[in-house]
C-alpha cells in the first residue's frame, strides 16, 4: 500500500480529526463580525486573514460568509492553508450530512438571526453541498504547517481547526512560530475550549477577551 499513488497523502488525511461546525461558538464570530474587523480595517489597505492549517474547512467557510455579508469581502484578503491535496479536495467538495448542516445552521442563526445558511448550499441526495461560489471566496493554499503564509498584511490569525487537537507541546511551537513571524498587534484567535494558560506565552501576548480566546501579539 505504501507504494500505492497518494497513499500518505491520503493516510494523513484520514488520521486528521475533522474541524468543529460552522460557526462554532457563534458568541465568538459575532465579536469577530463587531469589534476585530473593524479593529483590523483600521490602519491597512486589504488586511490579511490568516487560517492556517485547515483540516475540513468549517471555519474558513464560516469567515468568507461573515465577510461577504458584511460588504468586506474585496476590503480584506481571506487566505487559508492546509498540509496536502485531498485535504483541499475535501474542503473543496465534501459535502455536509443533514446532522452536521442542522448545527451548523442553527449556529448561524444566533451568529446571524432572522437569515439562513440555505443560500450558500445545495442539497443534493440527502447531502448538503457548498454552493461552488463560495470557492471564490478565499484562497486556499496546500502549505507544510512549519511555513505558515504570515507576512506584513497578516492582522488577524485564525487558529481553531487544528488547535483543538493539538497537546500542549505542540500548541506552544505553533503559535510561537506564527507570533515570531507576526507584527506587534496581530491578532490571534483560538478556540473558546482552548486555553493558553499552560503555554508559557507570558510577555508575549496581550489578552484582548479571556472569555473568547482573542489575542494579540505583544511588542
Amino acid at each position: 500500500m505504501l507504494d500505492e499513488p497518494g497513499f500518505i497523502e491520503k493516510f494523513i488525511t484520514g488520521i486528521y480529526a475533522n474541524s468543529p461546525d460552522m460557526f462554532r461558538d457563534p458568541e465568538l464570530w459575532i465579536a469577530v463580525r463587531d469589534q476585530v474587523i473593524p479593529e483590523i480595517l483600521l490602519n491597512t489597505v486589504t488586511p490579511q486573514i490568516l487560517i492556517p492549517d485547515s483540516v475540513s474547512g468549517e471555519d474558513i467557510y464560516s469567515m468568507a460568509v461573515l465577510l461577504t455579508e458584511a460588504g468586506l469581502d474585496h476590503q480584506i484578503q481571506l487566505t487559508a492553508t492546509c498540509i496536502n491535496d485531498c485535504i483541499r479536495d475535501e474542503i473543496e467538495n465534501k459535502p455536509l450530512p443533514r446532522g452536521r448542516y442542522k448545527n451548523c445552521h442553527d449556529n448561524y442563526k444566533v451568529f446571524n438571526p432572522g437569515s439562513s445558511l440555505d443560500k450558500y448550499f445545495i442539497l443534493r441526495d440527502g447531502k448538503y453541498f457548498r454552493n461552488p461560489g463560495m470557492l471564490n471566496m478565499f484562497e486556499l493554499k496546500v502549505q507544510a504547517e512549519d511555513h505558515p503564509d504570515i507576512d506584513s498584511r497578516t492582522k488577524l490569525i485564525l487558529y481553531r481547526d487544528r488547535m483543538i487537537y493539538l497537546n500542549k507541546d505542540t500548541s506552544r511551537r505553533r503559535i510561537r512560530e506564527m507570533l515570531d513571524q507576526s507584527d506587534e498587534g496581530t491578532i490571534l484567535i483560538i478556540g473558546i475550549r482552548e486555553s493558553v494558560r499552560h503555554l508559557k506565552l507570558i510577555g508575549r501576548i496581550r489578552t484582548i477577551s479571556s472569555d473568547l480566546n482573542i489575542y494579540s501579539k505583544a511588542g
